[in-house]
Order: structure tokens, then sequence, then C-alpha cells
């Protein structure tokens, strides 16, 4: 399972600090539905820093081996970071949230 309430990607595009993946095209393995909340990629980069999972705030997938999220930046670019926000409401039971690599296609 992968839940993610706000990923920023961090580049150097003539700007320093830019979230180069805000709004951009993302995708993930599968998509959880949580109470009629269709919990879909797209809340992984939209820019809102509401970490509130139950009200449909991040994306999340079903249980399933190799989870896996990802977005389309259109271009190749210096990657000086990657910050992952968890969710906040879920009891004691956070995420785990790890970067295993950047892919270039």
């Amino acid at each position: 399972m992968h839940c993610s309430c706000d990923m920023t990607v961090l580049a150097v595009d003539g700007r320093l600090d830019v979230n180069v993946a805000l709004k951009r095209p993302s995708y993930q393995s599968s998509v959880r539905t949580h109470n009629s909340i269709y919990q879909d990629a797209s809340h992984g980069n939209d820019g809102s820093k509401v970490t509130i999972m139950n009200l449909g705030f991040c994306s999340f997938t079903q249980t399933e081996l190799n989870p896996w999220w990802a977005v389309d930046l259109a271009v190749a670019l210096y990657v000086l970071g990657v910050k992952l926000t968890n969710r906040s409401n879920h009891g004691n039971t956070a995420c785990n949230l790890y970067l295993t690599h950047i892919l270039l296609q």
C-alpha cells in the first residue's frame, strides 16, 4: 500500500526551489476508494498541504506487492531533491514513504 499527501520535486530550471511536479500528469499502480472517495495519483502532487487521507486529500493504492506512484515532468531536469509528505489522521499507522528511484524515459 502506498499513500502520499504531497510530493514535491525540487529542480533547477532557471529558478531555485520550484516544485516542477506540481499538477503534472501523475500515475499510480492502483487506486483505492475509501468511503466513496477516489484516492487517485493526482492527489499526490496537487499542491494541497492538507494531510487528511480519509477526506480524499492523499493518493492511495490498494494493498499490493510493489506499489508505485509516478509523475511525468515532461522534460529532463536536474533534480535537487524530493519531499514526500505522509498522512496525518490514521491513528498510529503511517505509510511507509520512500523514494526508490528516479527514472528517465
